[in-house]
């Protein structure tokens, strides 16, 4: 029985496209990816057991849950799973940051697997990004460099990684006869080629992020490329300063929205090739709404344009706070209500009600000290820019209606999928695909869109949201079999 995707309609059935042999830029491909990755948060199981999936384990923090040959044990296992990721009350947030202080724990992560048509296996392993509970956001912000990549990714990477051996496939173990199978004893038969099993890597901004690492350490253990896959959706960049030679050299598939500043964030560098899909009209009203049309989404686009990297947007981040800081304080609480009540929990946006502007002073001497630390001494030049900019879009457009802008123009171009509305990288797997540009990363100071195919220079203005990438000509991708 054929078993559609709630997001794409795309058949779960078909575990084959996931192949690393097959296309990576083909839409069945990726619509499956999406909805691989899309099941990392919603933890809901039932189409895909419903299509054939099997073998189903759920990673939440420090919680594993495996060795799940029932159904009724694995949809069980998911809404305790879920149930966890919902706790968003005071307590459980508070209690969250204070285990951060300590360790990050933060991993999240479902694998299963599918039979394929030539009697191997399908292994995936999905990651989940970040969600609502806040303390999620210290891994995000560990940006320092730890063994050549971004130190909070890389270690919820390696908690995953403490779980190979205890992560089980109960009923492909049961097919060969095997007393026990676990991820990491497919690891090691992939280790040796000619394996039985292929295995996929999925995953949505954090998500994307651990996907990108995990495949790197894969290949570096001794798996060869073509026996892995990867594919990432808003993925940000992971590597402090490696010089990738070909994308090729690791089988990763970063699929980035150029309007996404989440994928201009992170580390300097992705792992594997990026495919970006360039900004249009067409695309932001259908994925973002009708809002785009607006003036000052249109001029909040064009300030967030303008951050190309993790420095930019923390400089931006202490601007707008400081230009938060020059209203009077009912104006300051009206707003942080507004911007706080679509990004946090009531229970705890009520708690900050009445301490507005303490929070802003808080987050401001955290957010410079963190900026300090990673990058040195504040760019004050810069920082003074970053501030005129928003105070022109606030004479403008107001500092209410510019601050609903730039919240919108955050979350719409990130967003993975929604059941009753077109987000943005579901639209790019199910309508704009074809639209997608090869990219790989151009190592530089001062990095700059370079036109490898007709050696012309565009306008800088038009290119702003590109700068960090490099396209490859047609000749090159002939040759990298891309």
């Amino acid at each position: 029985m054929l078993t559609e995707g709630v997001y794409t309609r795309c058949p779960l059935n078909d575990a084959d496209v996931l192949r690393p042999s097959a296309q990576a830029t083909a839409a069945d491909t990726l619509q499956l990816a999406l909805e691989l990755s899309k099941l990392a948060y919603t933890m809901d199981v039932a189409p895909w057991l419903d299509a054939g999936w099997q073998d189903v384990s759920f990673q939440v923090d420090d919680m594993l849950l495996t060795d799940l040959p029932t159904r009724k044990g694995c949809e069980q296992a998911a809404q305790k799973a879920r149930n966890k990721l919902d706790k968003l009350d005071p307590i459980s947030q508070f209690l969250g940051f204070r285990r951060q202080r300590e360790a990050l724990d933060t991993c999240k992560a479902v694998t299963l697997s599918h039979p394929l048509s030539d009697g191997s296996h399908a292994i995936v392993v999905s990651f989940t990004g970040t969600t609502r509970r806040l303390y999620e956001w210290l891994s995000n912000l560990r940006i320092d460099e730890k063994d050549g990549f971004h130190a909070g990714f890389l270690q919820l990477t390696r908690i995953f990684e403490e779980n190979e051996e205890k992560i089980l496939f109960p009923q492909i173990a049961a097919q060969f006869n095997l007393p026990r199978l676990s991820l990491g004893d497919i690891l090691n038969d992939l280790r040796k080629g000619g394996s039985r099993y292929s295995l996929i890597v999925t995953g949505h901004s954090q998500g994307a992020a651990l996907m990108q690492i995990y495949i790197y350490h894969l290949l570096q253990s001794g798996i060869p490329a073509g026996s892995l896959r990867g594919i990432g959706f808003a993925s940000p960049g992971v590597a402090a300063q490696r010089d990738i030679a070909l994308a090729t050299d690791y089988p990763v598939l970063n699929i980035i929205n150029a309007d996404d500043l989440i994928s201009r964030m992170g580390g300097r560098m992705h792992v594997g090739m990026c495919k970006v899909l360039p900004s249009s009209a067409e695309y932001r009203k259908a994925c973002y709404g009708p809002r785009t049309e607006e003036p000052v989404v249109q001029d909040t686009l064009a300030f967030l344009h303008g951050l190309r990297h993790t420095e930019d947007a923390m400089l931006a981040a202490i601007a707008l706070l400081e230009t938060l800081d020059t209203l009077p304080e009912q104006s300051v609480e009206e707003l942080l209500g507004d911007v706080l009540g679509s990004l946090i929990p009531d229970k705890i946006a009520g708690r900050l009600r009445g301490y507005a502007r303490k929070s802003l002073h808080a987050a401001e001497r955290r957010i410079i000290a963190l900026c300090q630390s990673t990058a040195g001494a504040l760019r004050t030049d810069r920082l003074y820019a970053l501030r005129a900019a928003l105070l022109d879009l606030y004479i403008h457009h107001g500092p209410k209606e510019t601050l609903r802008a730039l919240l919108h123009m955050l979350i719409q171009p990130h967003s993975l999928a929604e059941k009753n509305e077109m987000s943005a990288y579901q639209g790019i797997v199910t309508e704009y695909a074809r639209q997608l540009i090869s990219c790989i990363w151009l190592c530089a100071a001062e990095p700059v869109w370079d036109r490898a195919a007709d050696k012309t220079q565009a306008p800088r203005e038009s290119l702003r949201a590109y700068d960090r990438f490099r396209p490859l000509s047609a000749q090159r991708r002939k040759n990298q079999g891309r």
